[in-house]
C-alpha cells in the first residue's frame, strides 16, 4: 500500500502544479464574492467598497512585511519601499520580499475593473460579465501569440486569471438570478473554457527544455481549481466549523507561511536537527506555527481594521445620503 500511495503521490506532483491551482482557486472564490461586494455599493458610489478593501488588505500586508524583514535582516532601504504597495509587476518591485504578494495585484486590478464596470452600469449585467470575461480570455489568446511569433514579452496569465476571475462572478450572478445550472455551466467548463486553456499551454510550454514549466502541469492546475470548486459549490458541500475559521484567516496564512517557513527551519538548523531529514515533521511544524501566527495576527491587525473599514465606509454612506 505504501508503494501504492507513493506513485500516487508522485503522480500527482509529476502531473498537477498543486501550489497554482490553489492560487486559481482562490481567483475564482474571489471573483465569485467579490463583484457582488462591489454592486452592494449604494448610489453608484465605489469609495466603500474601497476604504473597506483597503483596510482589508494593506495592515496585515504591512504587518507581514513586518515579520519578513525581522526575520530575514538583509534587506536594504531601496528594497523596503517599492515593496510598501503591494503592487507586483514584471520588473517591480527590483527585489520582491513577499513572494505571493504578486496575487494581490491581480485581486487589485480585478477590483478596478470591476468598478469601472459598475460606474458604467454594467456589472450587474450578465451579457457584460460574460463578454469581459470572453475580452480577457482574447487577451491572453493575444498575448500569447504575440509572445510566440513576434517576441512581445507581455505576461499572457494576467488576463487569463482575470478571464478566470470574471467567470467566477459570473457564475455568482447566475446562481443569484437562478439561471444557474450544474450540468450546462461543467459542460461549458470542459467544452470551451479548458480547451481555449490547453491550446495556451500547448502554445507556451510545449519544449520544457526552454520554458522549464511542463504544459500538461500547467494546463492541470486550471483544470484541478475548475472542477474543484464547481464540486464543491453543486455537488459536495463542506461543512465545517474548522474549515469555515481556516478560511477567514486563510489571508494571514497566506502572506505568513513563507516567512514561518523559513523561521521554522532556521530554528531546527541551529538546534542541530536537519529540517530535510524528516520533511513530513517539518512541513507539518511550519503548518501549525503558521496557523498559530495568523490566529495572532487574524484577532490583533485584520479584525480590528476590518471593523474601521466597516465604521468608515458607513461614514462616508451617511454622509452621501
Amino acid at each position: 500500500m505504501s508503494v501504492l500511495n507513493a506513485a500516487i503521490v508522485r503522480l500527482i506532483v509529476d502531473w498537477i502544479d498543486l501550489g497554482r491551482a490553489a492560487v486559481l482557486l482562490f481567483f475564482i472564490i474571489s471573483g465569485y464574492v467579490v463583484a457582488r461586494s462591489v454592486r452592494s455599493a449604494p448610489s453608484h458610489n465605489v469609495a466603500r467598497f474601497a476604504i473597506r478593501r483597503l483596510l482589508r488588505l494593506y495592515p496585515m500586508y504591512w504587518a507581514a512585511l513586518s515579520l519578513y524583514l525581522i526575520s530575514n535582516g538583509t534587506y536594504r532601504v531601496e528594497d523596503i519601499w517599492p515593496n510598501l504597495v503591494m503592487i507586483q509587476v514584471p520588473g517591480w518591485p527590483p527585489h520582491t520580499i513577499i513572494g505571493v504578494a504578486w496575487t494581490m495585484t491581480i485581486e487589485v486590478v480585478f477590483y478596478a475593473a470591476c468598478a469601472g464596470l459598475f460606474l458604467l452600469g454594467l456589472l450587474q449585467r450578465l451579457p457584460s460579465l460574460a463578454v469581459t470575461g470572453g475580452l480577457f480570455l482574447g487577451l491572453a489568446t493575444i498575448a500569447a501569440l504575440g509572445r510566440v511569433f513576434f517576441a512581445f514579452h507581455i505576461p499572457f496569465e494576467w488576463p487569463l486569471f482575470m478571464s478566470l476571475m470574471f467567470a467566477g462572478a459570473l457564475l455568482r450572478e447566475l446562481d443569484e438570478s437562478g439561471m444557474a445550472r450544474p450540468g450546462p455551466i461543467l459542460a461549458m467548463a470542459m467544452t470551451v473554457y479548458l480547451p481555449i486553456v490547453l491550446s495556451l499551454s500547448l502554445l507556451m510550454f510545449w519544449d520544457e527544455s526552454i520554458h522549464q514549466k511542463s504544459w500538461y502541469r500547467h494546463f492541470n492546475a486550471y483544470a484541478v481549481a475548475i472542477v474543484t470548486f464547481l464540486t464543491v459549490h453543486y455537488f459536495w458541500r463542506i461543512r465545517s466549523r474548522l474549515l469555515a475559521y481556516l478560511g477567514q484567516i486563510s489571508y494571514s496564512i497566506y502572506l505568513l507561511h513563507g516567512a514561518i517557513g523559513g523561521m521554522v527551519i532556521a530554528g531546527l538548523n541551529q538546534a542541530g536537527i536537519n529540517p530535510y531529514l524528516n520533511p513530513h515533521f517539518t512541513v507539518a511544524l511550519i503548518l501549525l506555527m503558521t496557523v498559530l501566527a495568523s490566529v495572532v495576527t487574524y484577532h490583533t491587525v485584520e479584525a480590528p481594521f476590518i471593523a474601521v473599514g466597516h465604521k468608515l465606509a458607513e461614514a462616508i454612506g451617511r454622509r452621501l445620503r
